[in-house]
């Protein structure tokens, strides 16, 4: 059996645990002399998921590594972070749900009020 075996049985068997739980984490590292950083996702017992280094800590950095994270391994049901706005900012975008106003009937969309004549 190869690691990759290994690991999607694992995950496979994580997903039906009620507390599986990632660990979100960021850190300063330097790569050929720039200033980058390391973005981490931990499981809840310690196994390192996967591992991004980006030059910017921004949403944009943060939205790329969640997706590339939920890609692999599936929605979470608790992701624990530092604090950094920028996972928000993510979480927000990923795990939206429909926006108010998204299913308007047409009827309300369609110019004035009913018995409003011009």
């Amino acid at each position: 059996m190869f690691a990759a075996e290994i690991r999607k049985k694992r995950v496979a068997h994580m997903r039906g645990y009620p507390q599986w739980r990632w660990h979100l984490d960021e850190v300063f590292v330097k790569v050929n002399g720039k200033l980058c950083y390391l973005w981490r996702a931990v499981d809840h017992e310690g196994e390192v998921l996967e591992a991004v280094v980006t030059a910017k800590r921004d949403k944009a950095a943060a939205l790329k590594f969640l997706k590339r994270v939920m890609r692999s391994y599936g929605r979470p049901r608790n992701i624990v972070t530092d604090g950094l706005r920028a996972y928000s900012a993510a979480m927000k975008h990923c795990f939206r749900r429909s926006q108010p106003g998204l299913h308007t009937p047409l009827s309300t969309l369609r110019g004035p009020p009913r018995g409003a004549h011009a």
